[in-house]
């Protein structure tokens, strides 16, 4: 079983890094919107200030969104014995980390697949325990070990 501590810190780490990264880049849209300067060609820079601000806040929102993902897997319980929000499930089909809604994360040479316990996936492992057997789309799961 992978370390549940161990990869909630990988995790983290990565969400961290995104994080950072994003905020550079708004630095870096903060800094351009500043030194454009009006020119005779009033509607160009109008639109050009307009499509920065757009991208501005796209990129604020993915900020948001990576905070608050943070501070939610920092609510996650250490150690359960039931498939809820925040359990690292190894199954026989690979493992599943039922915490964030992210992209597949490889850890220790092992994929998880990271995803809401709401996905229709995550409401078929919802509450079940180590040895239960679950039979979803027509691929049959067997948990072998919970975190």
């Amino acid at each position: 079983m992978i370390d549940k501590t161990a990869y909630i810190d990988s995790i983290i780490q990565k969400l961290k890094l995104q994080l950072a990264e994003l905020e550079a880049e708004l630095n870096s849209i903060d800094e351009e919107i500043g030194n454009e300067t009006k020119s005779s060609a009033g509607d160009k820079f109008e639109t050009s200030r307009e499509m920065m601000s757009q991208v501005r806040a796209r990129v604020g929102e993915r900020i948001e969104a990576i905070a608050m993902q943070l501070r939610n897997i920092n609510q996650v319980e250490k150690q359960l014995n039931v498939v809820q929000h925040g359990a690292l499930v190894k199954s026989n089909r690979g493992f599943f980390f039922f915490g964030l809604a992210i992209e597949k994360h490889h850890f220790e040479g092992n994929p998880v697949f990271n995803l809401s316990i709401h996905s229709p996936i995550g409401q078929a492992f919802a509450n079940k325990t180590k040895g239960d057997e679950i039979d979803f789309r027509g691929n049959m799961y067997q948990l072998i070990d919970i975190a």
